[in-house]
């Protein structure tokens, strides 16, 4: 018999952090980094910014899919951080875990009975 296959790699959203770098034009416009402490290459991982936010630049990753307040991005071959610019109000994002919604963000609406 073969041994058991090893378990899946945590989520990429567990102990990550995410930080301003600079802001632009009057602080309408930064540039900010994303710090992954389990990198799983081709995972996705998203962003919520709590505001309406535009992401217009992607390093070490790529932009997935976007809402009116987030970004989901897939992540590169390798590394541990990825790079974006964005427009909107220049406020750390918070990165969910699925099931677990970022702390201050409105509950998801409730189901029609």
């Amino acid at each position: 018999p073969s041994p058991p296959p090893p378990p899946p790699p945590p989520p990429s959203c567990l102990g990550s952090t995410s930080k301003v770098l600079k802001t632009f034009a009057a602080g309408t416009s930064y540039y900010a980094e994303v710090w992954l402490k389990y990198w799983t290459p081709d995972s996705l991982v998203t962003l919520d910014f709590r505001s309406e936010t535009e992401v217009f630049g992607v390093w070490q990753a790529s932009l997935e899919r976007v809402t009116y307040t987030t970004a989901t991005f897939r992540l590169g071959p390798s590394g541990n951080i990825f790079r974006f610019n964005a427009r909107g109000s220049p406020l750390e994002p918070c990165i969910p875990c699925p099931g677990q919604p970022c702390e201050g963000a409105p509950p998801p609406p409730s189901r029609p009975p």
